[in-house]
């Protein structure tokens, strides 16, 4: 990887650093995106989450550009993206060029718009695909080991980000403190389970 070991934690401690009071879910995962893409030397880092009706959207991008090709894959219903949340497993194209049968809508735009390949990742949680992240490259090739490595655990990040906000939210609205909450998810109590059916609803 360009960059060195510390400079990577230091984006897992920023990361961690904002599960605070006045957590706002799409400020962090917009701040996922931008140091996902810094810290992995990649173009561009888009996140799609889905809702409970399975539409997938576009919560975070790590510039107007990926935005614009995120909203364009969604809106052609054609893309890497799509795939991997369908499919809940990585989509690794080293080379866009060669896939424009694959992606027909999605392929000439992402070439125009400078990018030669993309790497997309499942966001899970519990046995549900939530969502996915995108990493887009100017170059050809594929991610080292290393990198897919880090891509993993940031988009992990990701899912743990959506996860805290779902966790806050039901244990404001049950009137409990959010440490017993999170102690009774791990425990697996049944006491939660229309909080993890909640959870499962958000995917395909």
């Amino acid at each position: 990887m360009t960059h060195p070991q510390s400079a990577v934690a230091e984006v897992f401690v920023e990361l961690a650093d904002t599960l605070v009071t006045d957590f706002d879910l799409i400020d962090f995962l917009q701040l996922v995106s931008v140091r996902s893409a810094q810290a992995l030397s990649v173009q561009a880092v888009g996140l799609l989450l889905a809702h409970t009706n399975d539409d997938l959207n576009v919560v975070a991008a790590s510039s107007k550009t990926m935005r614009v090709l995120e909203l364009f894959q969604l809106q052609r219903d054609d893309g890497p993206g799509l795939d991997c949340y369908l499919t809940g497993h990585p989509v690794n194209c080293p080379d866009l060029s060669s896939e424009a049968s694959r992606w027909p809508r999605f392929v000439p735009p992402a070439l125009d718009a400078g990018f030669a390949a993309v790497h997309a990742l499942p966001m899970r949680s519990y046995d549900a695909t939530i969502g996915q992240m995108n990493l887009l490259t100017a170059t050809d090739g594929g991610l080292d080991g290393e990198q897919l490595m880090v891509a993993q655990a940031l988009t992990d990040m990701a899912t743990i980000g959506e996860a805290f906000e779902l966790l806050r939210s039901y244990s404001r609205g049950q009137n409990q403190k959010l440490t017993e909450v999170a102690e009774t998810v791990v425990c697996n109590n049944p006491a939660i389970a229309d909080l993890r059916t909640h959870a499962g609803g958000t995917s395909s």
